[in-house]
């Protein structure tokens, strides 16, 4: 069973305005997955990246940029980094804590790091922007889009780091991962 919620990339782009400030490709009526497909076949891999960002749930987008950061192989990454397991946490426990943990440590994050977009995506997941101690005040609520944000920012710091001969075989890669989620029954 497919954890896709829209049928065309049309209804894609309607829904989430702001992924056409961050692709380039545009379609309409074809299936979000087959567009995916083409996307990181073209000349612009990386807008698949951002494009799975946009059409995964919240939680299954956080879990798949959380394995994509663990199936890449780079300096920049630590399997131990704490904003990347606070995320990873959150993923398995999707719960209000967990989320108000990350929007506290948001913060302290080197935002140069991929792993703290990690974090950053977990804290931007849902409910309120504002810190714990600013609960029952007025505050704004997080946008849908802002978790694809958080992610996209993040592989626009990792993939650069790659030799130029694995940047377009690791988004191939990470898209391969997003395909198995987005067809999966979790993320």
């Amino acid at each position: 069973m497919s954890r896709i919620r829209f049928e065309t990339v049309g209804d894609v782009f309607e829904a989430l305005p702001t992924l056409a400030e961050d692709i380039t490709a545009r379609g309409s009526g074809e299936a979000p997955l087959a567009f995916m497909t083409s996307l990181v076949a073209g000349e612009d891999p990386a807008e698949a990246l951002a494009f799975c960002a946009y059409v995964l749930p919240r939680r299954e987008a956080v879990g798949w940029y959380c394995r994509s950061l663990r199936a890449i192989k780079v300096a920049a990454i630590s399997p131990n980094d704490p904003a990347l397991r606070l995320a990873e946490a959150w993923v398995r426990e999707p719960g209000e804590a967990l989320r108000l943990e990350a929007l506290a440590l948001v913060e302290e994050l080197d935002k140069t790091r991929p792993a703290s977009w990690a974090a950053i995506a977990t804290a931007w997941s849902g409910g309120s922007l504002a810190p714990a101690e600013f609960a029952g005040q007025a505050t704004r609520t997080a946008a849908p889009y802002l978790v694809a944000k958080a992610i996209q920012a993040g592989f626009s710091m990792l993939i650069p780091q790659l030799p130029s001969g694995e940047q377009r075989d690791t988004i191939r890669l990470c898209i391969d991962e997003g395909l198995r989620i987005a067809g999966s029954e979790g993320p």
